[in-house]
């Protein structure tokens, strides 16, 4: 099937920029982030802190956000920037233009995605301080 965004010639691909070790590693940063987020809005609620506070747990779930989707899409922010892969065995430079331009978006949908939940996730967490 092909993907309608791309040129009639250019069949959708789905590719992947890290191995399952690089994987690990993003979903590791994902966990640590989730859980330092949620202990930040802990301390709020134990401190009595207003719930606008809240929002200083913003970095904590967008780094959450970046590490699992990352993990989820199997794409690596910055080795799409750098040009490379990393399939557990060293970086590799991509040379096809196909693959770098699919690459590049699955970048930005992961970026998308991390901000999207990043933001909701505070928002519910500012309202929890304000309870």
């Amino acid at each position: 099937m092909l993907n309608p965004t791309l040129s009639p010639e250019e069949p959708a691909l789905v590719c992947s920029n890290i191995g399952p070790r690089e994987r690990r590693k993003r979903l590791y940063v994902g966990i640590a982030g989730e859980v330092l987020a949620l202990a930040v809005l802990a301390a709020i609620k134990i401190l009595k802190l207003s719930g606008w506070t809240a929002a200083i747990t913003l970095p904590f779930f967008l780094a959450a956000g970046i590490g699992f989707f990352q993990w989820l899409e199997k794409t690596c922010i910055a080795n799409v920037y750098l040009g490379v892969t990393n399939m557990d065995d060293g970086n590799v430079a991509v040379t096809d233009e196909a693959v770098k331009r699919t690459l590049a978006k699955q970048a930005r949908q992961v970026q998308i995605k991390a901000f999207g939940s990043a933001i909701g996730q505070t928002g519910v967490a500012i309202l929890i301080a304000a309870l």
